[in-house]
């Protein structure tokens, strides 16, 4: 039977589903809201493995179905999660774990399938609720229910589920999860928001909530589901009284050691000495098993509890540290020589490796191929946790969701001061590797990532600084001590793990995990307050280290320079099938990227190879204007002229009439291909071709000896400039008087002659001027130029009957000439 619950949520429709879909499961949920569909399903079965952990598993299935697309890549299908779908599984795990009763280890898996995705309403968001819902009408023990909402920014001021655009300009993404009473999880990344203006965004996001939990106790009322009984394992009271006589007495001794080696030896030994006690030899193989871990259970519960109360009582740590009270610091910067830039970062026994690549090229940008984003992604963190960095042995695979989720997290809290591309074209990488951990080697991840942007040279606006915070409380008086800097087992054994980082002036990024019901608004306020005291101090520590960027790159970083070309220009780069940019990566060594928009990034290994590539696309691209002189080559001669090398890469046209100061009777006498010339740009023709005219003068002799014996007995004088009876502009008509390969003359009238060039015979390429015209022949033309010598420039007037005929195809280059 399908049972569906409705209410309007920020101006769209949120519903829950259930009957229709996945009815195998012990329990499945439709969460939709607008057109985002999401199913999620619960299903458990009894721990047969004897685990000693609760066994929750969440998974994000990304479906491309969902946004309309079909995945990249070979086979076509998604793959492994993606690091979205990572992230999200794991915001779904962590608000609904500390709601499950402690001593429950029945295997849960829930499995959130996106079926449809609208920007503007996240299935993330989506999949919390459906999971809360699912585990609320299922058998399995839940105290929920729980829901979370997004916080942005519209129009300078917080609001709930803003649009995804608006998310993005804004730089604003905070997610908020909570409980009816109190909030439990909160994430994001912001551009600097103050204490204050994060608890406004969690007080905003909680009332929101309350919306939606309204809509899960509706739902639930109408299915009443049957809640499987839990009854916790009553622990032995003889075995516990036995253990912690063994244990407790010697607590005290804890405070003198120094590291956490020590610390962790001597809790072993309190372990090993406890089971020896406990363990008697009539017990069987598997008996003497299951005893160990029980007492290897009380052995930590009693190591918890005595760190906590000595917390709440004495407000002493077990390190000798008063609440407040942040862990030696220490900052060095350039420790890896050929690293683009390096830092180690050093927070009592957490340390981190932070190492900054540049890349200067398209290639080295992260494709984003996502089910919701395409693009590129031009800044990455990345986290690196090896065994060795908390002293144990296993095996080296891929990151796991904890890394990719502290990798995140980093990334978030650096991106605010990363420099604009049109400012700092390079692609940044960094990679925090964790050589030592003992409490927040993310917040450590954040110092590392940004002293080793400042030593690389990066432009940061300013430095960034985490520092992770925790909280004790008691159960029965209520009474909570909240902790600075905390180490691996206040982590563990604590309420809270709240993680901030910031600048001198803001909150940038933050990550809240509370163990118990919630927070209150108070107690966020008073955290963010004290986190900001130490973030303060540890920044002053990073200052001190290197208090600004470095003003060069490293002499290992590529060189790299961002240049304009007009669009239009774009094919002269490219080259017929890409040839002229490959000869140019070929020839200079420099790697070449060119957007739609005319912007092309040139980077190569040193600066000499960018600047020759620089030059070589200038030269493609300038503009030859009128007056420019160009030392250059011939190319290749033809009847009507020599083609010569322009800057440009292309060949220019120096006509047979402008090749010399008298007649030319053969190309091939003034010039041949190789020889060397100077020419001058005297204007350019109706299709944008530079007009070329030889300047004659030193260096030429070879073509000034050929030109001499040309003109030699042809030359009876310099012709007398004609008086100008017709000007420029004028249309008239006349008579072909005689044809030449390369166009034909025209009587103006009994003392003016003129040349319609082959090119202005027609708009159409012209192979043979007796196409057009013949000796006799009347037409009509307009005068173009009229040189210093008093010679006429013409273009043929086209008959009106002739153009209705012509035919418009494309010609090739050499052929328009």
């Amino acid at each position: 039977m399908l049972v569906r619950e409705s209410v309007q949520f920020y101006g769209k429709e949120l519903a829950l589903e259930t009957g229709q879909l996945a009815r195998q499961a012990n329990a499945a949920v439709l969460a939709i809201y607008g057109d985002t569909r999401v199913l999620v399903s619960v299903t458990h079965q009894e721990n047969k493995r004897n685990l000693d952990y609760f066994p929750l598993r969440v998974d994000y299935e990304e479906r491309f179905y969902a946004a309309g697309k079909i995945p990249g890549g070979f086979f076509k299908r998604e793959g492994r999660p993606s690091d979205v779908a990572t992230l999200s599984a794991r915001m779904i795990d962590r608000p609904i774990r500390p709601l499950f009763p402690d001593g429950y280890n029945d295997e849960v898996q829930i499995v959130a399938t996106i079926l449809s995705v609208e920007p503007d309403c996240n299935p993330g968001i989506l999949g919390i609720l459906g999971a809360s819902a699912a585990l609320m009408i299922s058998e399995v023990p839940f105290a929920g229910p729980v829901a979370g909402v997004r916080i942005g920014l519209e129009d300078g001021r917080l609001a709930v589920n803003p649009e995804a655009t608006s998310q993005e300009e804004n730089g604003v993404e905070i997610t908020v999860v909570g409980t009816k009473k109190t909030v439990t999880m909160v994430e994001g990344q912001m551009k600097e928001l103050s204490e204050e203006e994060l608890v406004e965004a969690a007080d905003l996001a909680h009332r929101a909530i309350q919306e939606m939990l309204a809509l899960q106790e509706k739902f639930v009322d109408r299915i009443q589901p049957r809640k499987v009984e839990f009854t916790p394992v009553i622990e032995d009271a003889v075995l516990r009284e036995l253990v912690q006589s063994v244990v407790c007495p010697r607590f005290p001794s804890m405070h003198g050691f120094s590291t956490k080696r020590e610390l962790n030896d001597f809790v072993a030994s309190l372990r090993e000495q406890a089971i020896e006690t406990a363990i008697t030899e009539e017990l069987s193989a598997e008996e003497r098993t299951k005893l160990e871990r029980r007492v290897s259970s009380l052995v930590d519960g009693f190591y918890g509890e005595y760190m906590r109360q000595g917390i709440l009582e004495r407000g002493e740590r077990i390190d000798g540290r008063r609440p407040d009270d942040v862990r030696q610091i220490s900052c060095q910067v350039g420790t890896l020589p050929r690293a683009h830039g390096s830092a180690v970062f050093t927070r009592g026994e957490t340390q981190s490796l932070g190492v900054v690549t540049l890349g200067a090229s398209r290639s080295d940008e992260q494709i984003i191929d996502q089910m919701m984003k395409e693009g590129r992604k031009r800044f990455m963190v990345h986290y690196n946790f090896p065994p060795f960095s908390v002293g144990e042995v296993s095996p080296l695979r891929g990151p796991s969701r904890r890394s990719i989720g502290h990798g995140y997290l980093a990334e978030g809290a650096l991106r605010s001061v990363v420099p604009d591309e049109e400012d700092f074209p390079y692609t940044i990488r960094i990679v925090s590797e964790i050589l030592e951990s003992n409490g927040s080697s993310s917040m450590a991840s954040v110092c590392s990532g940004s002293l080793a942007m400042m030593d690389a040279g990066v432009p940061t606006k300013k430095a960034i600084a985490g520092i992770a915070m925790g909280m004790v409380e008691d159960p029965i008086s209520k009474k909570r001590v909240i902790l600075t800097d905390i180490t691996g087992d206040e982590d563990h054994y604590g309420d809270m793990d709240f993680k901030v980082a910031g600048t001198y002036d803001g909150v940038t990024a933050f990550q809240l995990d509370v163990k118990v019901g919630g927070i209150s608004k108070e107690t966020i306020r008073e955290v963010l307050s004290k986190a900001k005291r130490a973030r303060l101090i540890i920044l002053d520590e990073m200052t001190r280290a290197i208090p600004a960027p470095r003003e060069h790159l490293s002499s290992f970083a590529p060189s790299l320079v961002t240049i304009n070309i007009p669009v239009e220009k774009i094919g002269a780069v490219i080259g017929p099938g890409g040839k002229m940019i490959r000869k140019i990566i070929e020839e200079t060594g420099a790697t070449i990227d060119i957007d739609d928009d005319g912007r092309v990034t040139l980077a190569g290994v040193d600066s000499e190879a960018v600047a020759a590539a620089q030059e070589r696309i200038e030269d493609l691209t300038s503009e030859l204007e009128v007056g420019t002189v160009i030392a250059t080559k011939v190319t290749r001669v033809v009847d009507f002229g020599a083609f010569v090398e322009l800057k440009n890469g292309s060949e220019g046209l120096v006509h047979v009439s402008h090749l010399a100061s008298g007649y030319v009777d053969n190309v091939r006498d003034i010039v041949k291909p190789g020889d060397e010339i100077t020419v001058e740009v005297i204007g350019e023709d109706k299709m944008g071709r530079p007009d070329l005219k030889r300047v004659e003068g030193e260096g030429e002799s070879s073509g000034q000896e050929r030109a001499e014996t040309s003109t030699k007995g042809r030359q009876r004088g310099k012709p007398a400039k004609p008086e100008n009876k017709i000007r420029v502009g004028a249309v008239i008509e006349g008579t072909v008087a005689n044809t030449t390969d390369y166009g034909a003359f025209v009587e103006l009238g009994s003392d003016i002659t003129g040349l319609i060039h082959i090119s202005e015979l027609s708009d159409n390429y012209v192979k043979r001027v007796e196409d057009v015209v013949k000796m006799g022949d009347r037409v009509t033309v307009e005068v173009l130029k009229i040189d210093e010598r008093g010679r006429y420039k013409l273009r043929r007037i086209i008959p009106a009957e002739e153009k209705e005929k012509n035919d418009t195809k494309e010609l090739d280059f050499e052929d328009r000439w």
